[in-house]
């Protein structure tokens, strides 16, 4: 437990200070955050063969993760991004093409499959951090109060989550997927997100960042943002039981790899970026 509370804590500095920093710093720190979630989710599907080397497929993926936050951070252009992410499909379909029988379509499947959800999904963090709105000032742009959002929804929620499942948690919900979560446990970590999220609100309220409306509006945007996260979390249990393994890497003592750590956020942070897009734009 003490590993984990310390690795906890070290996690939290990291996000403050990428947040805090942003620009260079924040791209650069989360494509290689991306990179790692990538190959460890590649990793995992061909444990059971053994064979943990990168392939052709692999570095495809990383490059593609690569070009996708290049593209983000110097251009940050839709067109731009969708070409990435379908030039990538195009290669990956002409390496199974040429190499074939060395891959298989499930190996197809599972390395886009990962380059979509811990590359471009993950990425919607630092989208966030980068946005620009109403809630621009001298020193932060609005960008900067949403990724807290972003934080909360995932965060809050699993420690509330943990707590009210520990005191009050007698209904298992997932009992084959994940034994240990309880029906309490789901909505005390959805609700206590959502007030978290209201007093944050009210805190910004006072500061003069935001009218008294947003209170309301940032307590529903982390109770639903807690609700995605804990569906992130739940699948990616779910890919872990699929290929009988415990934790997704090492590289987070106590936690586990990047996908043990950061499940939840990856799907939490395009919900929070396109709410706000249209919400605070």
């Amino acid at each position: 437990m003490k590993t984990r509370v310390m690795s906890g804590v070290v996690l939290a500095v990291f996000i403050v200070a990428a947040l805090f920093i942003g620009r260079e710093f924040m791209a650069a720190a989360f494509c290689i955050v991306s990179c790692i979630g990538f190959t460890e989710i590649t990793r995992a599907a061909v444990k059971k063969d053994g064979d943990q080397k990168l392939n052709i497929l692999d570095f495809t993926g990383i490059v593609g993760i690569v070009i996708y936050y290049a593209l983000m951070f110097f251009y940050d252009s839709s067109e731009g991004l969708t070409a990435c992410m379908i030039g990538i499909v195009i290669l990956m379909l002409l390496i199974y093409v040429f190499t074939f029988p060395k891959f298989t379509a499930r190996d197809i499947f599972t390395t886009y499959f990962a380059f979509l959800y811990a590359g471009v999904c993950f990425s919607f963090f630092y989208r966030t951090r980068a946005f620009s709105g109403i809630f621009d000032t001298k020193y932060f742009v609005t960008g900067f109060y949403a990724a807290i959002v972003i934080v909360i929804s995932a965060w809050v929620s699993d420690t509330f989550a943990f707590f009210v499942g520990v005191c009050i948690g007698k209904h298992k919900i997932f009992p084959v997927l994940s034994p240990k979560k309880s029906l309490e446990g789901c909505v005390g970590g959805a609700v206590g997100s959502g007030l978290v999220g209201s007093l944050y609100g009210l805190l910004l309220n006072r500061f003069g960042v935001c009218g008294t409306k947003y209170i309301l509006y940032f307590g529903i945007i982390c109770m639903l943002g807690s609700i995605v996260g804990q569906i992130g979390d739940l699948a990616a249990s779910g890919i872990k039981r699929n290929y009988g393994i415990k934790d997704y890497g090492k590289l987070i003592p106590g936690h586990g790899g990047i996908m043990d750590r950061f499940d939840s956020m990856i799907l939490i942070s395009p919900l929070v970026y396109y709410i706000c897009y249209y919400l605070l734009k």
